[in-house]
C-alpha cells in the first residue's frame, strides 16, 4: 500500500472540526451523545451577522451514518440524549490557569421528524471559522467507536499527531496526569452540582476526583482505568483509527499512578479499511457538500511499510521504557528513540538481551553514574553472561542467578514461569519475607514484578 491509497481511504471524506481548547475541555456525555454532537459540527448553519450557530439532523440520517438503520428505538434514544445534551456544563481553559464555565448547548428540540441543536454563542468561536490551533478528524472514525473513552481519548491523541515527524521518530509523545485525564474522557461527572461549585472554588483535578462521589465517577481504581479505558482505547484505534498509541505509567509515592506518558503514531488499520471506506461513503452520499477538500498529506513522506516497521519499534522502545522504570530508573529522559536504536544495535536486535542487563545492573551492587552510558556498554560485552561478578566470585550463585534470568526472559509465558517458582524449596520463605498472604501478593503487584521480586529473594538469600 502506498502513502496514496492509505491517504485515499483514511483521510479524505466528510470531517469534523473542533478547536484544541474544545477538545481539551471537560465536560460528560454519552457516547451517543459525542456522536450526535460529532454529526451536527458537519451540519451547522449560521445567520449573517449572528454569533448563533444551529445544525438541523434528521433520525433517518443519524441511523445510517451510526450504522443502526433498523434501530426502531431511535426516537427514544434521541429524546433521552437531547434532555442530556441540553444541560450539558462544559470547562474550557486557556492554558493560563483561567477557565470558563458555560452550558455547551441551549436547546434541543424533535419536531417534524427533525432534530434541531442550538449551540451557546460561547461555543461559536470553537466550532466555525476555525483559522489555527483546530484538529480535523474523519467524521467516519469518530463515529465507529464504541466506547466514549476511546472516542475522547481518540480526539485528544489526533491533536498532537501533526506533531509527529515522519522523517524521524515516526512518534510524538504526550504526557497528561490520571486525574485531568479522568476529567476530560468525562469519567468524573462534573455536571454534578457540588463538583460545579468546587470548580468555581479553583479545586484541581485531583481534588475533584477526591471529591466526586462514587455514583459520580467510573474506574475509580487505577487498575480498572487502566484495562477498560487505556487499553480498550487502544485495540478500537488499532482496528479503527488513523493514529495509534504506546503508553507507560508514571508513578509517584507509594507507586500511585499519577501521569501517563502517550507515545502516539501514525496507524494503518488493515483489517478494517475495506469497512471503513463503506462507511466513510455511505456518510459522503448523505453529505457530500462536506466533503474536505483537499488539505497537506500528513502520509506524505511515510509509506506502509514504513509505518508498519516504526509502530513495531515503538511497541519495543514503549516496552523497554516500562522495564527500565520498573526497574526503579526514574531519570528516563536519556532513553530517546534515537538511544534506543543504537542500544537496540548493540544487542543484535535482541529486546531480552537489553533486560538481561537492566536486571544485571540491579543485582550487582554497584554504583553507577552514567546509567545509559553503562548500559550500552553492558549490553555490547555481555555482562549478564558474566553474571559471577555480581553475586560476589560465587559460581553456584551465579549459574542461579543466570538460570532465573533465562526462565523470565525466555518464556514469554510469564505466569507458567511463575507457577514454576511457586514449587521451589524456598519459595514459602520468600513469600514470609513479603510479609503479606500470597493471594495479596499476586493482587498487589503485577507478574514482572512478583519474578523480580523473587529472583532478588533468591540471589539475596544465597550471600546471607
Amino acid at each position: 500500500m502506498t502513502a496514496t491509497s492509505v491517504r485515499n481511504d483514511l483521510i479524505e471524506g466528510v470531517v469534523v472540526r473542533k478547536s484544541n481548547s474544545l477538545i481539551n475541555a471537560k465536560y460528560k456525555t454519552s457516547i451517543l451523545g459525542n456522536k450526535i454532537i460529532a454529526v451536527s459540527l458537519t451540519k451547522l448553519q449560521q445567520e449573517p451577522g449572528s454569533k448563533q450557530v444551529m445544525a438541523t439532523l434528521y433520525p433517518s440520517e443519524i441511523k445510517r451514518i451510526l450504522g443502526n438503520e433498523t434501530d426502531t428505538n431511535i426516537y427514544k434514544k434521541l429524546k433521552s440524549v437531547s434532555k442530556q445534551l441540553a444541560g450539558n456544563i462544559i470547562t474550557i481553559e486557556d492554558g493560563l490557569g483561567n477557565f470558563h464555565t458555560f452550558t455547551m448547548i441551549t436547546n434541543v428540540s424533535y419536531k417534524d421528524q427533525k432534530l434541531e441543536i442550538i449551540y451557546n454563542r460561547e461555543m461559536t468561536p470553537h466550532i466555525t471559522s476555525l483559522q489555527k490551533s483546530y484538529t480535523s478528524m474523519e467524521l467516519a472514525t469518530l463515529v465507529s467507536f464504541e466506547k466514549n473513552s476511546s472516542f475522547r481519548l481518540y480526539e485528544l491523541l489526533k491533536k498532537e499527531a501533526y506533531k509527529i515527524d515522519t522523517t524521524k521518530s515516526k512518534f510524538v509523545t504526550k504526557v497528561y496526569s490520571v486525574d485531568e485525564l479522568r476529567c476530560t474522557l468525562g469519567l468524573v461527572n462534573l455536571d454534578a452540582s457540588y463538583l460545579q461549585r468546587a470548580v468555581s472554588d479553583g479545586a484541581t483535578w485531583s481534588e475533584l476526583v477526591h471529591l466526586a462521589k462514587k455514583e459520580d465517577k467510573q474506574y475509580e481504581r487505577f487498575t480498572d482505568f487502566r484495562t477498560k479505558v487505556l487499553d480498550e482505547a487502544k485495540i478500537e484505534m488499532d482496528e479503527k483509527a488513523d493514529i495509534t498509541f504506546e503508553y507507560t505509567v508514571e508513578r509517584g509515592n507509594r507507586g500511585r499512578a499519577t501521569d501517563i506518558l502517550f507515545m502516539i503514531s501514525w496507524n494503518i488499520p488493515e483489517s478494517n479499511l475495506e469497512t471503513i471506506h463503506k462507511n466513510k461513503e455511505k456518510i459522503e452520499q448523505l453529505s457530500p457538500e462536506y466533503v474536505k477538500v483537499a488539505e497537506p498529506d500528513p502520509f506524505e513522506k511515510v509509506d506502509a511499510a514504513d509505518m508498519k516497521s516504526g509502530a513495531k519499534k515503538l511497541r519495543e522502545y514503549s516496552e523497554i521504557l516500562t522495564y527500565l522504570k520498573k526497574s526503579g530508573i526514574r531519570a528516563t529522559s536519556g532513553f530517546t528513540m534515537e538511544y534506543y536504536d543504537r542500544l537496540l544495535k548493540d544487542a543484535g536486535g535482541d529486546t531480552d538481551e537489553i533486560k538481561r542487563e537492566i536486571d544485571y545492573a540491579k543485582t550487582g551492587g554497584m554504583t553507577i553514574r552514567n546509567y545509559f552510558g553503562w548500559l550500552r556498554e553492558a549490553v555490547r560485552n555481555r555482562y549478564a553472561d558474566n553474571v559471577v561478578e555480581a553475586v560476589e566470585g560465587s559460581t553456584e550463585e551465579a549459574e542461579t542467578a543466570k538460570e532465573l534470568h533465562r526462565e523470565s526472559h525466555s518464556n514469554r509465558t510469564k505466569e507458567l514461569v511463575w507457577e514454576r517458582y511457586k514449587q521451589k524449596d524456598n519459595f514459602q520463605d520468600f513469600v514470609e519475607s513479603i510479609g503479606v498472604p500470597l493471594e495479596a501478593m499476586e493482587l498487589a503487584f503485577d507478574i514482572d514484578e512478583r519474578i523480580k521480586m523473587y529472583m532478588d529473594f533468591t540471589v539475596e538469600s544465597m550471600r546471607a
